[in-house]
């Protein structure tokens, strides 16, 4: 089951549509003595798979944008600097259903510092399921 909810977290932070919060619960509710390894196996998947994303972007280049979308170099090195200065607050999102994903590639993409990025996704997603724990416990007693 635990290795289960590893892996399950791990995908449900890449492009593939997946909430990893109704098997937390379920894991929960199993293994209700297990609660800080869950929530750390979650978060640990979860993160890797945002790090994967992260990385994925990383291979992007920024001529596919003049290519593709008419977007000059010049704005897109504009863009860089707005978003390396916000890469920290952004990357605290990645755990948002649909979005999350095209932050944490979108962070990857503008090649932001890898360790704000990558701290602030860990931050996200470690609260996000503390919080659906406090939750799950609150509605559970």
């Amino acid at each position: 089951m635990l290795v289960s909810l590893f892996f399950l977290c791990f995908l449900a932070a890449t492009v593939v549509p997946f909430s990893s919060e109704a098997y937390l619960i379920y894991s929960l509710n199993e293994l209700p003595h297990q609660v800080i390894l869950i929530i750390g196996l979650a978060t640990l998947g979860n993160w890797l798979g945002g790090v994967t994303s992260f990385y994925l972007g990383r291979l992007g280049k920024w001529h596919w944008l003049k290519k593709y979308f008419g977007i000059k170099e010049e704005k897109v090195l504009g863009w860089q600097g707005k978003i390396e200065k916000q890469a920290f607050f952004w990357s605290l999102f990645t755990w948002l259903p649909f979005i999350g994903d095209l932050i944490a590639v979108a962070l990857g993409y503008f090649r932001t510092t890898a360790y704000k990025a990558l701290l602030g996704m860990l931050i996200g997603k470690g609260v996000r399921y503390v919080v659906l724990y406090k939750f799950f416990w609150f509605v559970s007693t």
